[in-house]
């Protein structure tokens, strides 16, 4: 039988995305970081909603 690795539950991966990316897209001089969109950037604020639902 081969070996297959442990499934993370789809809450847990979603969570951990949800911290990345607001890790990764943070305010800047001239709008978020990362997409160069003025701040909040739509995917921080989509982020922070997510999280809050949690």
């Amino acid at each position: 039988m081969p070996v297959t690795e442990a499934r993370v539950p789809e809450p847990a991966q979603l969570y951990s995305l949800i911290t990345l990316t607001l890790l990764v897209h943070e305010p800047g001089p001239a709008g978020c970081v990362w997409c160069d969109k003025p701040w909040p950037c739509p995917s921080a604020r989509q982020a922070y909603r997510l999280r809050e639902g949690f």
